[in-house]
């Protein structure tokens, strides 16, 4: 348990640093803020060179027992306070935390290196006097001072590191500055302690500014540094399995496979170099956390891409009881584009076990269903809750017809494609039988009878495939009971949109919407029930010309259950 609880250190300076939020944005002037119109004003100090964001930090108290309360377990056992938080943190007695103004704003810089960067946090002071006292001058002091970099250097009486390793100072405006390290403290406290709190203040929580230039000159580079360190891995697994069955692989060249990859990240990577802002903004609601990003650049060739976009009645049609879903948008020439992308790496991956007439099925599949399917396409999952009514589990989805039943020819070459041995071979396929069958209240439907060969004792498994493409609309289903997942998907007994705790969180995200990811994981085992508890993923174009945003919507439940995995708890 004592190990446990010191990890909470690492995690209690994320949990402070980034939902550490507000919630008396609209209060009166403060003790402090009245104290504070009779110091000298300060010049404000240019910002680092290595600048790659300033953090504020709205009314940290009432943040920090947010947490408290939303997340609760072992968190629960920290100091009560965001002062008593910082000292505990820092290595100072909690009664300095006494001495933090918890309803003043608190700011931190970010510089250096992304992987590993120096940071430096900005507290302000009730009464600096009396907290020099219980840092300095007092009987029971055990730091001294030293006056240096226009500030006043905090260190241990008789030399050495901080208890926490940490640099500490008290800046003149009346903050304490705790940082990285001593040189850090130097360096970055005096632009976080005058100009990042001049700054005016945002409206938001807390609010994330990233540097323009380190956007494109060091989170680019980061974010490539770890996707070709990941490439290196998987060609060299692949290498190693070469060695160990001493023949290539089954599935063509890998190295086409991360190939065709690597230029699917590199164009995503371009766009990070074009954009001229970024922020992230975080607030919580009564039992759930809000992230928002939001990132400009010039809508041009190498800038932004063109995003399609749309509202969120979609998802709203799912069924209430959807373990997931997922609505995407985009218009013809996307899907297009994607479809050669998606087909090149299926074909590298299969190499020369792909015949020609296979390899025409294929694109006949591929390409029809990407010029054949509407613009807002929705997939989702449903579980087995009603397997006693003879529902199963499986995936549906539900996109627009369009031209001439292109889609639902593809599909129907998507059953052809897995009856040939190219891929019945690899997924085990036993037996393929294709039929029609008939879903109430959806019409005469197609249908893909599948049997994919058990392992050892492992008994068979059957699966299905059906589609039905009247009235303008595919809707498909893969699963134990296809026919009753293409009823239940299609009028389904109670939708989303009839839950209004659920509703909320998806009607928040606008009508500029292209693409979201609502999940609710508790419903995966369904025979422990819990309140409706989602977490959703989305972005879209916000109202600025080459503006766009993705936005991370959780209930605490679900990061409370995130936090207990991530400590092994």
């Amino acid at each position: 348990m004592i190990s446990k609880l010191r990890s909470f250190r690492g995690l209690s300076v994320g949990l402070f640093f980034v939902l550490g939020l507000a919630g008396c944005g609209g209060c009166g002037k403060t003790e402090t803020e009245a104290r504070d119109a009779q110091e000298p004003e300060l010049a404000k100090v240019p910002a680092p060179d290595d600048l790659v964001a300033d953090v504020t930090l709205l009314t940290p108290d009432v943040s920090w027992r947010r947490v408290q309360t939303g997340i609760g377990g072992a968190i629960g056992l920290m100091p009560q306070s965001a002062g008593g938080l910082v000292a505990s943190l820092a290595g100072l007695d909690l009664g300095v935390g006494a001495e933090i103004d918890g309803k003043s704003p608190v700011f931190v810089v970010l510089a250096g290196e992304p992987t590993e960067p120096s940071w430096a946090v900005a507290v302000k002071l009730l009464d600096k006097r009396k907290a020099r006292d219980a840092l300095v001058d007092s009987e029971t002091a055990r730091l001294s001072a030293r006056d240096e970099a226009g500030l006043t250097v905090l260190s241990p009486k008789g030399g050495g590191d901080t208890r926490a390793g940490v640099g500490l100072a008290l800046d003149p405006s009346g903050y304490l500055v705790v940082a990285k390290d001593e040189a850090t403290v130097k360096r970055l406290g005096p632009y976080a302690a005058r100009t990042l709190a001049k700054a005016p203040l945002p409206k938001s929580e807390v609010h994330v500014e990233l540097a323009p230039t380190a956007i494109s000159g060091k989170v680019r580079p980061f974010l490539e540094r770890q996707w070709q360190a990941y490439a290196v891995d998987l060609l060299a697994a692949d290498a190693k399995m070469r060695d160990a069955r001493g023949r290539a692989p089954d599935f063509g060249d890998p190295k086409a496979v991360v190939a065709i990859v690597d230029a699917f990240v590199q164009r995503r990577m371009a766009t990070l170099a074009s954009l001229t802002k970024a922020s992230v903004d975080v607030d919580t609601g009564v039992g759930d956390v809000h992230v928002r990003v939001t990132a400009t650049g010039p809508e041009r060739d190498g800038g932004v891409e063109a995003m399609t976009v749309g509202d969120v009645a979609p998802i709203f049609e799912v069924p209430q009881d959807a373990i997931f879903a997922v609505l995407s948008r985009s218009a013809p020439d996307e899907r297009v584009a994607d479809a050669r992308d998606v087909e090149a790496a299926i074909v590298a991956a299969l190499g020369a076990r792909l015949p020609e007439a296979e390899g025409k099925k294929l694109h006949g599949a591929i390409d029809g269903f990407a010029k054949g399917r509407g613009d807002a396409l929705t997939l989702f999952a449903l579980g087995g809750a009603d397997k006693d009514k003879g529902v199963g589990k499986g995936l549906v989805l539900r996109t627009d017809a369009r031209d001439g039943g292109l889609a639902p020819r593809a599909m129907g070459d998507v059953a052809e494609l897995l009856r040939a041995p190219v891929f019945k071979e690899p997924f085990h396929l036993k037996q393929t039988l294709r039929s029609t069958g008939d879903a109430p209240g959806v019409g005469k439907c197609d249908v893909l009878d599948l049997s994919i060969e058990g392992k050892g004792k492992l008994s068979d498994t059957k699966l299905g495939l059906a589609w039905n493409a009247e009235g303008g609309r595919l809707v498909a289903a893969v699963g134990d009971s296809p026919l009753d997942l293409l009823v239940r998907g299609t009028k389904p007994p109670r939708k989303l949109a009839d839950d209004k705790s659920l509703a909320t969180y998806v009607s928040a995200l606008g009508k500029e919407v292209s693409f979201v990811f609502f999940a609710q994981p508790f419903l995966v085992d369904p025979s422990h029930p819990v309140a409706p508890s989602p977490a959703v993923v989305s972005w879209g174009k916000g109202a600025g010309a080459g503006e766009r945003w993705a936005r991370v919507d959780v209930s605490d439940l679900v990061l409370r259950e995130l936090l207990k995995k991530q400590l092994g708890l």
